[in-house]
Protein backbone atom coordinates (compact mmCIF):
# COMPACT_ATOMS: atom_id res chain seq x y z
CA UNK A 1 0.00 0.00 0.00
CA UNK A 2 1.07 3.29 -1.10
CA UNK A 3 -0.27 6.28 0.85
CA UNK A 4 0.63 10.39 1.49
CA UNK A 5 -2.22 10.50 3.72
CA UNK A 6 -1.04 11.23 7.14
CA UNK A 7 -4.85 9.95 8.75
CA UNK A 8 -4.20 6.83 6.79
CA UNK A 9 -1.17 6.43 8.22
CA UNK A 10 -1.46 7.10 11.66
CA UNK A 11 -4.58 4.84 11.35
CA UNK A 12 -2.46 1.89 10.07
CA UNK A 13 0.03 2.95 12.97
CA UNK A 14 -2.42 2.53 15.79
CA UNK A 15 -4.68 -0.45 14.80
CA UNK A 16 -1.46 -2.93 13.51
CA UNK A 17 1.25 -2.25 16.30
CA UNK A 18 3.63 -4.19 13.70
CA UNK A 19 2.89 -2.68 10.62
CA UNK A 20 5.67 -2.16 8.27
CA UNK A 21 6.33 1.23 6.97
CA UNK A 22 8.48 2.15 4.09
CA UNK A 23 10.42 5.93 3.73
CA UNK A 24 10.16 6.47 0.12
CA UNK A 25 13.27 9.42 -0.58
CA UNK A 26 14.02 10.70 -4.69
CA UNK A 27 16.80 12.82 -5.35
CA UNK A 28 17.11 13.04 -9.13
CA UNK A 29 16.65 9.93 -10.57
CA UNK A 30 17.66 7.79 -7.51
CA UNK A 31 14.91 6.01 -5.05
CA UNK A 32 16.29 5.63 -1.60
CA UNK A 33 13.87 2.88 0.69
CA UNK A 34 14.44 3.45 4.30
CA UNK A 35 12.31 1.16 6.78
CA UNK A 36 10.97 2.63 9.65
CA UNK A 37 10.85 0.66 12.99
CA UNK A 38 7.29 -0.25 14.10
CA UNK A 39 8.15 0.64 17.54
CA UNK A 40 9.53 4.41 16.01
CA UNK A 41 6.76 4.45 14.19
CA UNK A 42 4.47 3.95 16.77
CA UNK A 43 6.52 6.42 19.12
CA UNK A 44 5.81 9.13 15.69
CA UNK A 45 2.32 8.86 16.47
CA UNK A 46 1.27 8.21 20.27
CA UNK A 47 3.95 10.03 22.10
CA UNK A 48 2.21 12.89 23.52
CA UNK A 49 4.48 15.91 22.68
CA UNK A 50 5.42 14.43 18.95
CA UNK A 51 1.70 13.01 18.19
CA UNK A 52 0.01 16.66 19.42
CA UNK A 53 2.29 17.77 16.61
CA UNK A 54 1.47 14.98 14.08
CA UNK A 55 5.18 14.45 13.71
CA UNK A 56 3.80 11.28 11.86
CA UNK A 57 3.74 13.49 9.12
CA UNK A 58 7.60 14.18 8.85
CA UNK A 59 7.74 11.06 6.89
CA UNK A 60 6.22 12.65 3.89
CA UNK A 61 8.68 15.87 4.34
CA UNK A 62 12.31 16.87 3.20
CA UNK A 63 13.34 16.93 7.02
CA UNK A 64 12.14 18.28 10.57
CA UNK A 65 13.23 20.98 12.46
CA UNK A 66 13.65 20.66 15.77
CA UNK A 67 13.49 23.57 19.01
CA UNK A 68 12.87 23.32 22.90
CA UNK A 69 9.85 25.37 23.28
CA UNK A 70 6.39 26.49 21.34
CA UNK A 71 7.70 30.01 20.94
CA UNK A 72 10.74 28.87 19.58
CA UNK A 73 8.98 26.54 16.87
CA UNK A 74 6.54 29.27 16.07
CA UNK A 75 9.04 32.09 15.50
CA UNK A 76 11.28 30.04 13.41
CA UNK A 77 8.84 28.31 11.06
CA UNK A 78 7.34 32.28 10.45
CA UNK A 79 10.36 33.17 9.39
CA UNK A 80 11.85 30.37 7.23
CA UNK A 81 8.61 29.97 5.78
CA UNK A 82 8.33 33.74 4.76
CA UNK A 83 12.51 34.44 3.66
CA UNK A 84 13.41 30.65 2.84
CA UNK A 85 10.30 28.94 1.31
CA UNK A 86 10.67 26.29 3.74
CA UNK A 87 7.30 24.56 3.20
CA UNK A 88 8.41 20.96 2.66
CA UNK A 89 9.85 20.76 6.42
CA UNK A 90 7.87 20.21 9.80
CA UNK A 91 8.72 22.09 12.66
CA UNK A 92 8.35 20.79 16.20
CA UNK A 93 9.13 21.22 19.58
CA UNK A 94 10.60 19.03 22.40
CA UNK A 95 8.60 20.67 25.19
CA UNK A 96 11.92 21.81 26.81
CA UNK A 97 15.47 21.38 26.25
CA UNK A 98 15.79 18.10 28.17
CA UNK A 99 13.68 16.52 25.62
CA UNK A 100 15.68 17.42 22.71
CA UNK A 101 18.04 14.25 22.82
CA UNK A 102 14.94 11.50 22.76
CA UNK A 103 13.06 13.12 20.23
CA UNK A 104 15.91 13.65 17.87
CA UNK A 105 16.50 9.89 18.38
CA UNK A 106 13.47 9.00 17.12
CA UNK A 107 12.78 11.30 14.54
CA UNK A 108 16.42 10.24 13.27
CA UNK A 109 15.48 6.39 13.55
CA UNK A 110 12.35 7.14 10.97
CA UNK A 111 14.92 8.12 8.99
CA UNK A 112 13.74 11.56 9.05
CA UNK A 113 16.82 14.53 8.17
CA UNK A 114 16.43 16.13 11.78
CA UNK A 115 18.12 19.64 12.30
CA UNK A 116 17.64 20.42 16.00
CA UNK A 117 18.28 24.36 17.09
CA UNK A 118 18.80 24.46 20.55
CA UNK A 119 19.73 27.08 23.28
CA UNK A 120 22.12 27.65 26.29
CA UNK A 121 20.29 25.85 28.44
CA UNK A 122 20.84 22.30 26.44
CA UNK A 123 24.47 23.06 28.15
CA UNK A 124 22.81 22.92 31.49
CA UNK A 125 23.55 19.11 32.46
CA UNK A 126 26.41 16.61 30.74
CA UNK A 127 23.86 13.99 30.42
CA UNK A 128 21.39 15.83 28.09
CA UNK A 129 24.27 17.26 26.59
CA UNK A 130 25.56 13.98 25.65
CA UNK A 131 22.21 12.43 24.80
CA UNK A 132 21.66 15.38 21.94
CA UNK A 133 25.29 15.14 20.29
CA UNK A 134 24.71 11.38 20.33
CA UNK A 135 21.49 11.57 18.80
CA UNK A 136 22.58 14.00 16.20
CA UNK A 137 25.95 12.20 15.30
CA UNK A 138 25.64 8.88 16.04
CA UNK A 139 28.96 9.26 18.82
CA UNK A 140 28.97 10.35 22.23
CA UNK A 141 30.57 13.77 22.56
CA UNK A 142 34.03 14.17 22.57
CA UNK A 143 35.86 14.88 25.63
CA UNK A 144 37.01 18.44 24.03
CA UNK A 145 33.47 18.74 23.91
CA UNK A 146 32.46 17.69 27.18
CA UNK A 147 35.43 20.25 28.62
CA UNK A 148 33.58 23.26 26.87
CA UNK A 149 30.52 21.81 28.07
CA UNK A 150 31.48 22.10 31.83
CA UNK A 151 33.56 25.58 31.33
CA UNK A 152 30.42 26.88 29.56
CA UNK A 153 28.47 26.05 32.00
CA UNK A 154 30.18 27.38 35.06
CA UNK A 155 30.47 30.63 33.62
CA UNK A 156 26.91 31.14 33.37
CA UNK A 157 26.02 29.09 36.17
CA UNK A 158 26.80 32.28 38.61
CA UNK A 159 26.38 34.60 36.28
CA UNK A 160 22.95 36.02 37.34
CA UNK A 161 22.90 36.27 41.13
CA UNK A 162 19.58 37.47 43.09
CA UNK A 163 21.25 40.38 44.25
CA UNK A 164 22.59 41.07 40.76
CA UNK A 165 18.67 40.15 39.31
CA UNK A 166 17.67 43.17 42.22
CA UNK A 167 19.98 45.59 41.06
CA UNK A 168 19.33 45.34 37.29
CA UNK A 169 15.65 45.17 38.04
CA UNK A 170 16.24 48.61 40.59
CA UNK A 171 18.05 50.59 37.67
CA UNK A 172 15.65 49.53 34.77
CA UNK A 173 12.42 50.82 37.14
CA UNK A 174 14.41 53.91 37.73
CA UNK A 175 15.14 54.60 34.28
CA UNK A 176 11.30 54.12 33.42
CA UNK A 177 10.27 56.59 36.48
CA UNK A 178 12.93 59.35 34.60
CA UNK A 179 11.19 58.45 31.39
CA UNK A 180 8.08 59.00 32.56
CA UNK A 181 8.33 62.63 34.09
CA UNK A 182 10.24 63.49 31.31
CA UNK A 183 7.66 62.51 28.77
CA UNK A 184 4.96 63.66 30.79
CA UNK A 185 6.10 66.96 31.35
CA UNK A 186 5.75 67.55 27.43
Amino acid sequence: LATHSVALLRGLVEGCPDVTILRLTRTGNTTLIQPVPAEIASALARSPVLASQHALDGLFRDGAILVSGVEDCLLYETVANQFLDAGNLRFLHAHGACNLGALTKILRRANIPTCVIAELDVLQTETGFSELVQAVTGDPPPAPWLATRERLAKQVEGLFSERELSASTHEVESFLEQFQRGTSSE
